[in-house]
């Protein structure tokens, strides 16, 4: 999780302390099992160190702290990196992580100043992708959307020229049903109420095609209202552009990392929005802060609900560059403007040197340098903030096209029908011919 420096001038080894990967600060190499020492490592961190050692010419080892925080003073005592920098017992000389210059730090070990200087971000998942991080959705037409949010609930799930399609159907069925029927019972000459062959074929047509079609409906229309959620995190997370957006919404919740300087930043702000935010962090049982920024990160990616990070820029845009590009950073920036620095102890004989060694590398570029390495690889992923991303809305629409089969097979059965009711016709007349020749016959012999 962080980086201490132990100079070698106290002949001290490196710690074997378990590794806490935080990226890009400090990484284990892929390799790292068949290298010793500082080879191990790479990150920002690493590459920092190294640029101050070349300067200063001092040599080091890199260790990590054991309880993996960075620092927090409780009961008159501190862990983490501060409780190693100011430990008695074999304690760190300088340490290079991202530990946030704060007064009450300040106050127990000596910093220099800033190597990178940021604000607080928030970050969200990018809309249209999956919580299990997978490609968006097939986004259709902004004008489609727009028809389909001013249409009624219930006719979301079908297309207009499928309903159009279908009530004509349904009523051509109905029409054609009737049609056939007194089309027979006029050529029967009858008022009879029982349905020829044909008409009870045409019924029950009519009555599978009406069956299929409710089913189809009823399955787009509850995979709609299930996904009704994730449509509008799509929506929710473009409306996040600053914390104030955040603190003013119901759906998506956040959180920060616990007992870090951000959480700090919170408890001790006297602003009534982020007090309130503060409150609702804290009190919300179903929302426990991750105590990591991985965790927190993981949280905004894989979450099943909509979910809002809130953490030091440079971690954001660091995030934000990472494939599948499936996080952004909302626009706005918030926060007084803060910074890493470089710890020594109290009255370290490197203080001052270090101190104006990273002022040197500041003003000619070797640390911005290192910042768009780690931290800003426009390669990776374009459009990190959520004011330079567009996508095209979700809709869960079942479409003409893709019931055109039903229709299809639905108009065989009517043909079919059709000659059913021909044949029939034409059975019962010459039917009704054999009769009357015969009753005919009979009156010819009565008669003789």
């Amino acid at each position: 999780m962080v980086t201490i420096c132990k100079s070698l001038r106290r002949n001290l080894m490196e710690d074997v302390y378990p590794m806490w990967k935080e990226e890009p600060f400090l990484m284990l190499k892929q390799d790292h099992y068949q290298l010793n020492g500082n080879d191990k490592y790479v990150g920002f961190a690493k590459d920092l160190t190294d640029l101050l050692a070349t300067r200063l010419n001092f040599t080091y080892a890199l260790s990590l702290v054991v309880d993996n925080k960075y620092g927090k003073l409780t009961k008159g005592s501190w862990n983490g990196i501060m409780g190693e920098l100011l430990s008695d017992d074999d304690g760190a000389d300088i340490s290079i992580a991202p530990m946030t210059i704060t007064r009450e730090r300040t106050l127990a070990v000596d910093f220099s100043t800033p190597f990178i200087e940021f604000q607080l971000a928030i970050l969200l998942r990018k809309p249209g992708f999956n919580p299990d991080g997978g490609l968006p959705t097939n986004p259709q037409t902004s004008g489609n959307q727009t028809s389909n949010e001013i249409s009624p609930l219930v006719l979301r799930p079908i297309s207009l020229l499928l309903w159009i399609a279908s009530i004509v159907t349904i009523s051509l069925l109905m029409l054609l049903s009737f049609l056939i029927e007194c089309f027979i019972r006029r050529k029967r000459g009858e008022a009879s109420v029982k349905v020829s062959y044909s008409g009870r074929a045409l019924q029950f047509i009519f009555w599978a095609f009406v069956t299929l079609l409710f089913i189809v409906y009823m399955g787009y229309f509850t995979t709609e209202r299930l996904l009704g959620q994730f449509g509008s995190q799509r929506s929710n997370t473009l409306d996040i552009k600053s914390i104030r957006d955040l603190a003013n919404q119901d759906n998506i919740r956040y959180g920060v990392m616990r007992a870090g300087s951000t959480f700090e930043y919170f408890r001790i702000s006297q602003d009534r929005v982020l007090r309130r935010m503060y409150s609702l962090m804290t009190s919300d049982t179903l929302n426990t802060l991750p105590r990591t920024v991985d965790e927190g990160v993981g949280r905004v990616r894989y979450g099943i609900q909509p979910y809002a990070y809130i953490l030091e820029g440079p971690y954001a845009h660091y995030q934000a560059t990472l494939q599948p590009c499936d996080v952004i950073i909302a626009p706005k920036y918030f926060g007084p403007k803060r910074g890493y620095g470089v710890a020594t102890r109290p009255n370290h004989t490197l203080k001052s040197r270090i101190n104006l060694a990273v002022l040197g590398m500041k003003e000619n570029g070797e640390i911005e340098e290192l910042e768009n390495k780690w931290f800003r690889n426009k390669d990776n992923c374009e459009n990190e903030e959520t004011k330079n991303f567009q996508i095209e809305p979700l809709e869960l629409q079942l479409g003409f096209g893709q019931l055109t089969g039903l229709f299809i097979v639905s108009t065989i059965p009517v043909v079919l029908t059709i000659a059913i009711a021909t044949c029939e016709l034409c059975f019962r007349k010459k039917r009704k011919s054999s009769k009357s020749n015969s009753a005919s016959g009979f009156e010819l012999e009565r008669w003789k």
